[in-house]
């Protein structure tokens, strides 16, 4: 028998599997289930996007691969980020993914090696851990507490750490935390970054689930985050 690579055999098996397996045991018995196991929408799309996609498939000219984002998507990005955020973000700046856990897994194969480490929240995604370990790399956390805001202290990842590392996972809106950074607390991670040469990776996903009157802040409103974030 042929045996799975070292890297495969690291991987656990996915949370989100693991509660949607006992989620259909309850749903078997007759359980009446409230499920906040993932953010899949489970209402249908508002009526006006409906109506152009259906516009656009009767056009039967709208099919195949999207290779590269198109430029339309491209504009669209930039125009958001201006209204919503005032940040000048330019077309070649945009990448389109096909998720969050690909964009950040694959990330991770582009810059870390064997040796190399991630720094990520704990608390946080399931893909982080995932992403260390698809990498060959090894992965540090920091905790997330009450105590310290959800904000962790910097100054407490060890130097080792530091000269080994080469990303660092934030998440704010956060997930599980719902927590939100300061905009202090984004320099302090752009100055971070800079001073030791670790990518600050912003998983920024959860900006727009949020209350009324709270606007979480993009770290690329902090000056020279583009250099390292």
């Amino acid at each position: 028998m042929i045996e799975p690579s070292t890297k495969l055999s690291k991987l656990a098996t996915s949370v989100f599997s693991e509660f949607a397996a006992r989620k259909q045991e309850q749903l078997a018995l007759g359980a009446n289930i409230i499920d906040l196991s993932i953010g899949s929408p489970d209402m249908p799309p508002p009526d006006f996007v409906r109506q152009v996609m259906a516009e656009e498939v009767a056009k039967g000219t709208e099919y195949g691969y999207t290779i590269t984002a198109s430029t339309q998507f491209k504009e669209a990005v930039c125009h958001y980020y201006s209204r919503r955020y005032n940040i000048e973000i330019h077309e070649e700046e945009v990448l389109q993914l096909i998720g969050s856990q690909d964009g950040l897994s694959h990330l991770a194969l582009a810059y870390l090696d064997a040796g190399d480490v991630l720094i990520s929240p704990n608390p946080g995604y399931p893909i982080y851990h995932a992403c260390a370990d698809i990498a060959g790399a090894e992965l540090y956390t920091v905790e997330m507490t009450e105590e310290n805001q959800f904000m962790p202290d910097l100054l407490t990842i060890p130097d080792d750490i530091k000269k080994r590392a080469k990303l660092m996972i934030v998440n704010y809106p956060g997930n599980p935390t719902s927590a939100l950074a300061t905009k202090e607390y984004l320099a302090e991670l752009i100055e971070f970054g800079l001073k030791h040469n670790i990518i600050i990776v912003h998983d920024f996903a959860y900006s727009e689930l949020i209350f009324d009157n709270v606007k979480p802040m993009s770290i690329f409103t902090i000056p020279d985050a583009k250099k390292i974030a």
